[in-house]
This record gives C-alpha cells, structure tokens and sequence, in this order.
C-alpha cells in the first residue's frame, strides 16, 4: 500500500476497515482460554460469516459490506497471485448477513415546521443551514463550499469538494503510522457525489446579500476577497468545520424548539431534503443524483421511511384506478361485484 496514490481520507478509511478485520478475524480463544494469532489457513467460510454478523450487529449494513469485501479480494490475493493459500473459504459461497437490530427512524424537519427553520436560519444568520435545507448536501460538502461553486445567474450551487478533519497517516517500513489529523480540502469520494443542484430564486437573492457582507468580514480581517473564498464562516474569517455546523445546527434548534428538536443534526436536513422530494413523487432515480449516492440502494432505504398516512395514501392511490373498473362492472357478473 503506498499511501502517495491514495488520498488520506481514504487511505484513513482503509485503516479503519483493516482494523475491523483484524478485531474480528485476527485472534481467537484457544482451550486454555488465552488469545492467540489466527493463521489464514484456519480461516473457514462459518467463522468469516459468523464474524462479519457480530459486525453487523455493532455497526451497519454499509460497513459490514465494505469490510466483507475487503476480506473477498484480500483472500482472492492470497490464493491467486501471493498463492499463501491453498484453497479460498469463500470461493462460489456467498456470506448471508442477517440484520436483526431494528433501523432507527431518520429524523427530519416536519414540513409545518420548515418555515420557521427558514426564519429562523435568516435571522440567526445561519445560511449554511439554510443552504443544507435546501441542497440536502452533507455537512462536510457544505463546509467546503466556495463562491465559485454559486452561479447566481443561473441559481445553482456545484457540489464539488468536502472540508473536514481527516486522519493522517504514514505507512514506514512495513507499518502504518498514525501521525494526527488536520483540516482539509478533498475531492469527493465518488464521481456520483459530484452534482450541480438548483436552488431557490429567493434563496439565491439571499445568498448574495450574504456574499456582499462576506466580502466586509474579509477586509475587517485583513483578507482581501476572493471567489475562491469559503462561501461560509465565522466573523474571524475561519471556515467553518463540521463541528461549527454541529453546534450552530444545535443552537438553531435551541430556539425553534420544533418537533423533535433535540433529536435532529445537520444530517436531519439531508433526511428532510429526501423527504420532501419522496413526498413530491421525485423519482428515486433522480433523488439518488440529487443526494450524490453511489449506490441506488442507500437511496432507495429512504424512500421505506414513509410515516403511517403517507404509507396509507400511497397503498390507496395504487388501487384507485382498480376499484374505478371494479365498479364499473355489472352486479350479475358475479356475488363479488355486488359488494360495490
């Protein structure tokens, strides 16, 4: 692995799911109930199997699929090019992975309370927020976002880049190295993540007057303004982080004290974004491009967190046509026409 031709957040998430591997798979009990190192050739499919659901039940299905697929190409390497391994335990078998912990519900801003999100948001001079209300970007895709992303003329904002903290590592001499973290600019991970979105003329008109009060903050801090300046910061000029937005989205709620207001996080406005396009008939082909999914999948388990009346109107609208054709059928065409 060198670590020049991978960028570090992703060089940090393969950290991460190597060291799920090696929790998981790397020691056992032995008879004597001390851990021991666990050699490759006594890696069965049960063992693989039973491990990756232990994982399941501690972190996601999302998770617990990037790690299984680690463990099928790191096995295919073993047997087929390192030829470490004779025989591959998962080769022509597929692991079954048996969610049993019930799915939270994703919290989102009711729709009776958006408008007083959006005063709010106005007032309180939270237009980050009030941009993640409205693209459904992430807090780290927000963060990252320059005047150059905006064009006013034709009200769209480009989800090009993330901002955020991101773990540092080194890999010397046959070992990885953690050398700290540190705030940085990254491409997206996935050509799907990077979308342009439309936004609100209103909101656009907002954003430019926001733009004009940007460029004084920067010359009260002795900047002079760029367009390839972050479009969202403190008064001190110092883009905001995810933990600025974490606690600015805090506060927000602090003061609306809407349904469920101590529940939600900026992330709840990425759930409401969905929400409102799921109750909007958006197609679910054109949410997964809007929300800058990779997979359809991730995308498509949104759209099974309908409320109840949702549920019910959408089973009843399904079956309107058919009863407009049951009724109109004669009574003497049989017992079950004369219900109608």
């Amino acid at each position: 692995m060198k670590k020049r031709k991978i960028v570090d957040n992703t060089f940090a998430d393969y950290v991460q799911k190597t060291r799920h591997i090696k929790n998981k798979l790397g020691t056992r009990i032995d008879k004597n109930n001390n851990r021991i190192p666990v050699k490759m050739n006594e890696l069965t499919f049960e063992v693989i199997e039973n491990a990756l659901n232990e994982l399941l039940r501690e972190t996601c299905l999302q998770t617990t699929k990037q790690v299984r697929n680690h463990i099928i190409n790191m096995l295919k390497c073993a047997t087929k090019i390192d030829k470490v391994l004779k025989v591959n335990p998962l080769e022509d078998r597929e692991i079954n992975l048996i969610e049993v912990k019930k799915k939270k519900e994703k919290k989102i801003v009711a729709e009776s309370d958006e408008i007083k999100v959006i005063e709010e948001c106005i007032k309180l001079g939270y237009y980050h927020l009030l941009v993640a209300l409205f693209t459904g970007a992430r807090a780290s895709e927000i963060a990252g976002m320059t005047w150059e992303n905006f064009d006013f003329e034709e009200n769209t904002v480009a989800i090009k880049q993330e901002y955020m903290q991101v773990k540092q590592y080194d890999y010397v001499d046959g070992k990885i190295v953690y050398k700290g973290r540190k705030m940085e600019v990254t491409d997206l991970k996935s050509k799907s993540s990077d979308r342009y979105l439309g936004l609100p003329k209103e909101i656009v008109e907002i954003l430019k007057e926001y733009k004009e009060r940007q460029k004084e903050v920067a010359k009260r801090n002795g900047f002079k303004f760029k367009e390839s300046d972050f479009a969202f910061t403190s008064c001190n000029y110092r883009p905001y982080d995810n933990n600025d937005i974490y606690e600015r989205m805090k506060n927000l709620m602090k003061v609306t004290k809407i349904k469920n207001w101590n529940e939600l996080s900026p992330h709840s406005l990425r759930h409401t974004y969905c929400s409102t396009g799921v109750r909007n008939k958006v197609p679910i082909v054109d949410m997964k491009m809007l929300l800058g999914h990779e997979n359809i999948s991730v995308t498509a388990e949104w759209y099974t967190h309908f409320d109840k009346e949702q549920i019910i109107n959408s089973s009843n609208e399904v079956n309107k046509k058919r009863m407009a054709s049951f009724k109109s059928l004669n009574k003497k065409d049989g017992n079950l026409t004369g219900f109608f």
